[in-house]
């Protein structure tokens, strides 16, 4: 952070049957929620869509709505 502080970042893999993957991270208050705590089903969209390297990962926006 700019100002020299921590913000929370959790990454989280999303994985479908294929075993296709992706990253996801998450940042802030986002961390906390219990949603994420245990594997489940959930849909995002308008997620942020970053490559590095060849990889594909993705970062939650104000848009996202998970």
């Amino acid at each position: 952070m700019k100002s020299g502080g921590t913000k929370l970042r959790r990454n989280l893999v999303i994985a479908d049957p294929s075993d296709k993957s992706v990253k996801l991270t998450i940042w802030g208050e986002d961390c906390k929620n219990p949603r994420f705590e245990k594997a489940g089903v959930f849909a995002i969209k308008n997620a942020r869509v970053r490559e590095w390297k060849e990889q594909k990962s993705l970062g939650l926006t104000y848009k996202t709505v998970i």
